[in-house]
């Protein structure tokens, strides 16, 4: 109850200082497409329209808060408060099971006072919701009795897990390992039970995609970008792949889009997927020498202490704002740290089996991330297999040091310093990171309103670096400049995001808007076309052109742009409303 209290009390305080901010306010990439998909879920659209290119059980269970409570980002992230408080609960139970109940008690509260878990709290995206599952997984499956329905249930719960994040499927290996190092010989009974629980939740996801795409796809098709992503040219430089956009909703066209147009034909997800798949292994063959470069790198990536951001940068909040994350919270290489001492001193004796098992579950869920990339989101539910090693850890520490046995001491020590050099090893952070974080509150403050604000913070991420502020953040803060009344200013920044940006339609397209709605119609009509000519796949510059040319009495071009619109994006309602009023 206590570690239940404290790890709840601190969530929720740091979900209302969340919901203050424009954060909070305005759903962001993975948030934004998870908010609009549960809406559209919760309005009776069970059934996506193609495969599912995201795992999908969290919009389900938000849609289902949606429809009973309506929409509200304050449930969902308080609900996700209990959630990350119910997971510190679990793993001080699944620690005191297997080290001791003091270990269990420290267990729960390095869980609690977990920088990253107590951000990822409030955004609204699944981490919480993945790592309650896997941590309700092990606390079943190592717990429970050697009986087929404990198998079962585990299967039950991993499968949901799966749902969650994909890379949760290698995890049946490393407890087919636990079995082989905890028990003297393997119930594959209890195996199949487990893996059947798994099949149970999973089905009713494969035969959705089976139905709507004609395709078989286990749970989602992004995995076959995600390994290219980690794996290519792109990665070496750590930047995102050139053409495909960071926006999940905009992503899943612009990997489609990218291979039917190098393959020339219609593509099943389960050929977009293979396609990119074969680009990354591709690249691998051509570059014989990266992989172990590369996988060097992402091992280091996954076990420093940098946070490395994807969508929110919890240490941009925790040093711009104030919250609760700006008191001393712990950081993973302390964990990092304290797991390894947990297992050299837990190797050999009458703990050795559990230790083990939770190594070789920490060492398979490590290769699950780094076979793909390494953000802080991705190896975050590495923590339910690392802290109860960190908390067994700290107890031997200092119960060795009661004891004066300085030879376990320092062979403990001596196994945690290649997690120190690592964790603290100096990362070269340079200004891009600030100058994005700030773009991109500059997008959400001006999405909520708060135009000032995006005005100051804009002006942070330009003084910053420039060039790696995104085209949206330019877009957007010129819309607080144009609402303030600016025009000036915010035909400047406009100018200055198609410089940066000559190659993004949508760059073109708004400048072309504000030239519209100012009056110069001759120039918007030239940076329509200019938007088109960069990226001919949108469709709202056509709706910009059709409005301009039904204004100016040209209506067979009117015409002409509202056809290739709609073919573009049929039953868009902007165009049918402009080709009724063309009557067509």
């Amino acid at each position: 109850m206590i570690i239940f209290l404290v790890a709840l009390v601190i969530r929720a305080l740091f979900v209302h200082q969340w919901l203050q901010l424009p954060y909070g306010q305005v759903p962001f990439l993975d948030a934004n497409s998870y908010d609009q998909w549960a809406q559209s879920i919760a309005e009776g659209n069970w059934l996506r329209h193609t495969a599912f290119y995201q795992n999908p059980l969290y919009p389900y269970l938000v849609a289902m808060l949606y429809k009973a409570f309506g929409h509200s980002l304050i449930l969902v992230g308080y609900f996700q408060a209990v959630l990350g408080a119910l997971t510190c609960v679990l793993i001080a139970e699944t620690t005191e099971f297997h080290f001791g109940k003091r270990a269990g008690l420290i267990a729960g509260l390095l869980m609690a006072f977990d920088r990253v878990l107590v951000f990822y709290s409030a955004p609204l995206v699944k981490e919480t919701l993945g790592v309650f599952l896997l941590a309700a997984f092990m606390y079943v499956i190592t717990t429970g009795k050697e009986r087929w329905r404990t198998s079962f249930v585990s299967g039950l719960l991993l499968g949901a897990a799966v749902l969650v994040r994909s890379n949760f499927l290698l995890l049946p290996i490393g407890i087919l390992l636990w079995d082989a190092l905890c028990r003297p010989r393997i119930l594959w009974r209890n195996y199949a039970w487990l893996v059947l629980g798994i099949a149970v939740v999973i089905l009713p996801v494969t035969l959705h995609n089976w139905k709507v795409s004609d395709d078989f796809i286990l749970v989602n098709y992004g995995g076959g970008f995600n390994f290219f992503i980690g794996n290519s040219d792109s990665a070496t430089r750590s930047e995102y792949p050139a053409g495909v956009s960071t926006d999940p909703l905009a992503e899943e066209q612009d990997i489609t889009r990218i291979a039917e147009h190098d393959l020339s034909r219609i593509l099943k997800p389960s050929e977009v997927s293979d396609y990119w798949f074969h680009k990354g292994i591709q690249f691998l063959k051509d570059n014989p020498l990266a992989f172990p470069v590369l996988e060097f790198n992402k091992i280091w990536f996954f076990w420093m202490n940098y946070e490395i951001a994807d969508n929110y940068d919890s240490k941009f909040v925790t040093a711009n704002f104030s919250t609760i994350l700006s008191f001393t919270f712990i950081s993973f290489s302390i964990l990092a740290i304290l797991a390894a001492m947990g297992a050299a001193f837990g190797w050999r004796g009458n703990r050795s089996r559990a230790t083990r098992g939770f190594v070789v579950m920490t060492v398979l869920y490590m290769l699950s991330v780094v076979l793909f990339y390494v953000t802080d989101r991705y190896r975050l539910p590495v923590l339910v297999f690392v802290i109860p090693l960190a908390a067994e850890g700290l107890q031997m520490l200092l119960e060795q040091i009661r004891n004066k046995d300085w030879l376990r001491v320092t062979k403990a020590t001596l196994a945690a310093c290649p997690f120190l050099v690592i964790g603290y090893y100096p990362q070269q952070i340079n200004s891009s990171t600030d100058a994005f974080n700030w773009g991109t509150y500059a997008s959400l403050s001006s999405a909520s309103g708060h135009d000032e604000e995006a005005i100051s913070a804009i002006q942070k991420a330009i003084s910053k670096n420039p060039q790696r502020v995104n085209s949206s953040a330019y877009i957007d803060a010129s819309t607080s400049y144009e609402r303030l009344g600016r025009l000036k200013e915010a035909e400047d920044l406009l100018r200055q995001t198609t410089s940066f940006f000559p190659e993004e339609g949508m760059t073109w397209y708004n400048y072309a808007r504000f030239k519209y709605e100012h009056g110069d119609e001759t120039s918007a009509i030239e940076l329509y076309d200019r938007a088109l000519q960069v990226s001919p796949w949108l469709y709202q510059p056509y709706i910009g052109l059709g409005v301009l040319y039904i204004k100016q009495g040209r209506r067979a071009e009117a015409m002409d742009a509202v056809k290739k619109g709609l073919e573009l994006k049929p039953g868009n309602s902007q165009l049918l409303q402009l080709l009724k009023m063309l009557g067509g």
